[in-house]
């Protein structure tokens, strides 16, 4: 069986590379997304049963560039590259990804959560600024005298204590737009910081609301809501 894959791969591509004949180009070869003529190009050079792609335009030109075509199969969790209404008018199947990146893109938006609410950027700026450094400044000098005071740091207005004191999340109320893979991972990862979730998603089917506290609308989500992160999916597709 014949397979044009131009993907990301894995080692794991070997295991098929045992069964089937697989020709390689795109991002597997240059690293680059091909265009539609360059994939059109392709598909009618080696005419592949299946086609195996990450970010490159599938669009009808390229779809019937293979008329042996029978798969195709997109690595992505969110296939908007391809157009899967003209797949299905043809009877190809696509096999996509769902959920692929929630983990990494859940614990990502957890760290920006805490960089932002403890003030991580700002005080790594200054570091390398070199604020807060020099041995004789006024800050240092008070935090020496404050450290008589059975105090770790001067308490003025722009000494490092106050500065980037922040916020802690442990009762702080977050608030989710979207419910789906993405945000339940944030929320349970929220949870064990001992923040409250809020969630707003009105495209939910009521039985996959796992006991969550959900806004009637967006704007009483953002009144409640000290931190809001959004996870909604693009439905702006390519393709009609």
């Amino acid at each position: 069986m014949e397979v044009l894959c131009t993907a990301e791969t894995s080692t794991q591509i070997g295991v098929l590379e045992k069964n089937l004949q697989i020709h390689y180009a795109g991002w597997t070869t240059e690293q680059r997304i091909l265009s539609e003529d360059e994939m059109a190009a392709l598909m009618a050079a080696n005419e592949p049963e299946i086609l195996l792609t990450s970010y490159d335009p599938i669009t009808r030109k390229v779809i019937d560039s293979s008329p042996r075509l029978k798969l195709v199969v997109c690595t992505r969790a969110n296939p908007v590259n391809v157009d899967d209404g003209y797949l299905r008018e043809k009877g190809i199947p696509l096999s996509y990804a769902p959920e692929r990146n929630s983990d990494s893109t859940a614990e990502y938006t957890v760290a920006m959560m805490l960089a932002v609410m403890r003030r991580i950027p700002n005080a790594h700026h200054d570091l390398k600024m070199g604020l807060h450094t020099a041995e004789e400044s006024a800050v240092i000098q008070d935090t020496k005298a404050g450290l008589r005071r059975d105090v770790t740091w001067a308490l003025g207005k722009e000494t490092p204590y106050v500065h980037y004191k922040g916020f802690q999340m442990k009762g702080r109320t977050l608030g989710i737009v979207g419910y789906g893979s993405i945000g339940r991972r944030v929320a349970d990862i929220c949870r064990a910081f001992g923040m409250k979730i809020m969630v707003f998603d009105p495209y939910l089917p009521e039985a996959e609301k796992d006991g969550a506290v959900f806004a009637a609308t967006l704007l009483e989500l953002a009144r409640e809501a000290d931190v809001l992160t959004v996870h909604s999916k693009d439905t702006q597709r390519p393709f009609k």
